[in-house]
C-alpha cells in the first residue's frame, strides 16, 4: 500500500495517522510491519502485532464509521474464537495524540500466503456463494477456472488447475469447506453493515501451521470531509 507524506501525517485513502505515533512506537521497540488504507501494523517486543487505526479528516470528537466498522470487527471475531479462519484479537482500546482519537488493538502474528495459495484465493468470495447453497463443487471448479484464466493472463509460464488441487491448496477438503462457509458469512457481515467488501489476496493470511485466516475484510469508501 503506498503512503503519502503531508506535514508529519501519512495520508491514506481513509484514515490518517500522525508521524508522531510511528516514531514513539520504534523508539520503544516495535517494528514497523506495513499498513493498510486506514491502519498501520507493528510487530511488538513480546511477538504480538500492535495495530493503529487512523482517524477520518472531519471526525476529532468521534470515532470515524471506519474507526467503528474495525471496533465491529473485533467484536465480531472475539464472539466467534470458536471459527479458526478469523482472527484472534485481544485488548482494544482508544487513545488520543494531538487532540485526534485513535484505535489499538492486538492481534496474533499471521504470515503472508505462499504463491501456491495465493493463486486459487482470487475471487474467493465470489466462490462463497456456491458454498452458502451447499454447491461446493461447484465452488471448487469456479476455483479452479478462475485461477487457471488467471495463470494463464499473467504468468510467464501457465499453469493449469483442477478442484482437487484448489482444496488441497485450501487445507483439505474440511478446511476449505469452513474458509468458503466464513468468506460466506463475512459477505454477510458485510452487507447488513453497509461495508464495501475488501477481499483480495493480501486481505487472507495464514498462521503458522496453515490455517488460512479472512483478515481486513472491510473497507468505507467515505470521502475526506
Amino acid at each position: 500500500m503506498r503512503f503519502f507524506e503531508f506535514n508529519n501525517e501519512l495520508e491514506e485513502m481513509a484514515g490518517k495517522i500522525h508521524g508522531g505515533i510511528r516514531q514513539a512506537l520504534m523508539d520503544k521497540g516495535y517494528k514497523y510491519l506495513g499498513g493498510g488504507i486506514d491502519k498501520q501494523a507493528y510487530l511488538e517486543p513480546n511477538g504480538q502485532v500492535f495495530i493503529v487505526f487512523g482517524y477520518r479528516q472531519g471526525h476529532y470528537l468521534d470515532f470515524s464509521p471506519d474507526q467503528k466498522m474495525f471496533v465491529n470487527w473485533i467484536n465480531y471475531c472475539n464472539k466467534n474464537t470458536d471459527n479458526p479462519h478469523l482472527p484472534k484479537f485481544s485488548g482494544f482500546e482508544s487513545f488520543e495524540f494531538q487532540g485526534k482519537k485513535y484505535i489499538q488493538a492486538r492481534m496474533e502474528e499471521l504470515r503472508e500466503l505462499p504463491d501456491s495459495v495465493g493463486k486459487v484465493i482470487y475471487l474467493l468470495d465470489q466462490a462463497a456463494k456456491y458454498a452458502g447453497k451447499g454447491d461446493y463443487f461447484k465452488a471448487w471448479e469456479k476455483i479452479a477456472d478462475w485461477a487457471q484464466h488467471d495463470s494463464f493472463d499473467n504468468d510467464d509460464e501457465p499453469e493449469w488447475f483442477e478442484a482437487d488441487q484448489v482444496i488441497d491448496y485450501l487445507g483439505g477438503l474440511d478446511k476449505a469447506k469452513a474458509l468458503l462457509q466464513t468468506v460466506y458469512i463475512v459477505k454477510n457481515f458485510a452487507k447488513k453493515h453497509n461495508y464495501s467488501l475488501d477481499l483480495h489476496r493480501g486481505n487472507y493470511m495464514q498462521r503458522p501451521d496453515g490455517t488460512i485466516i479472512v483478515n481486513d475484510p472491510f473497507v468505507i469508501w467515505e470521502r475526506n470531509l
